[in-house]
């Protein structure tokens, strides 16, 4: 009877919706989404670089003259790696979250199965 609970619960874990990511709290420019779309798509769990900033806008020539218009290259390298940080500290919040609602999942399972 327990491996049966188990092999249920275990059946359930694997189809819990992730919880949808919230709207940003402030609203993005257009001028910066690409920077914002870039950021998403990095796989890193640590702050990005300098030289992989470079790198990109580098890659990005008309953007980075948008960019450099208005902002010191300074400014620019360092609000770019805050808007990271941001995304990074997201990231970690909603894997709490999703640990979270497993975890709250497994204990109401395991409670029902005794309580019976």
């Amino acid at each position: 009877m327990l491996f049966y609970a188990l092999w249920i619960l275990n059946s359930q874990i694997d189809h819990l919706e992730v919880p949808a990511q919230p709207a940003a709290r402030f609203q993005r420019s257009e001028k910066w989404m690409p920077v914002y779309k870039w950021l998403e798509s990095l796989d890193l769990d640590s702050l990005v670089g300098a030289k992989a900033i470079e790198a990109w806008l580098d890659g990005n020539p008309c953007l980075r003259e948008e960019l450099l218009k208005e902002h010191t290259r300074q400014h620019l390298f360092r609000y770019v790696q805050k808007c990271h940080n941001n995304l990074l500290k997201k990231k970690k919040k909603q894997a709490l979250k999703v640990a979270m609602v497993r975890y709250v999942t497994v204990f109401r399972f395991i409670f029902n199965i005794f309580m019976l």
